[in-house]
């Protein structure tokens, strides 16, 4: 596993691959880089025990009428033709089906992340710009590659940065 820090810059969000742009600022901004499928497993299921500690929920945006079968208490908002999906706080118990979501093609098709914050509102522009979202007490933006190979991590307060960074090394060791 390798971590490599990313340069925060105005336009961050080119540097990730979320598809949204928040109105809040990040402080850091890191990739974990796995060497095969079974590390990237490994260190997912790590993440997501992290995540379950805090405030943390999976948010989904579809531009199709797609029938996600999320087995988590959820709410949606529809807005020129998107839908934005935003689940009620992830626990541990929630790992297998979102390590299941996050690799699967089918539920691909869509801007999908963990974030420990709450969606406050968002817009919807014409393609080819990002979604913006404005959050409530945004800590952090969290992405699964879907070669499953990297996550995405984007820190929106410092105290979290080095608190996340501590119980990864724990789990990597």
């Amino acid at each position: 596993m390798e971590i490599s820090f990313i340069n925060v810059s105005e336009d961050y969000e080119e540097e990730v691959n979320f598809g949204i742009k928040t109105k809040e600022t990040p402080t850091n901004i890191f990739e974990i880089k796995c060497e095969d499928i079974e590390q990237y497993h490994n260190i997912f299921r790590g993440v997501i025990s992290i995540l379950a500690d805090y405030s943390t929920r999976l948010i989904t945006i579809i531009s199709e009428p797609v029938p996600l079968k999320i087995p988590l208490p959820y709410k949606q908002t529809v807005l020129k033709g998107k839908k934005l999906i935003q689940t009620d706080f992830i626990n541990s118990s929630a790992s297998g089906f979102l390590e299941n979501y996050f690799s699967e093609s089918e539920y691909r098709n869509s801007n999908d992340f963990l974030c420990i914050g709450e969606v406050q509102s968002w817009e919807v522009k014409p393609r080819p710009e990002f979604t913006p979202l404005s959050f409530i007490d945004l800590k952090g933006l969290f992405a699964f590659s879907e070669d499953l190979k990297i996550i995405q991590c984007v820190v929106f307060q410092a105290g979290f940065h080095s608190e996340f960074l501590a119980k990864l090394e724990e789990i990597k060791s």
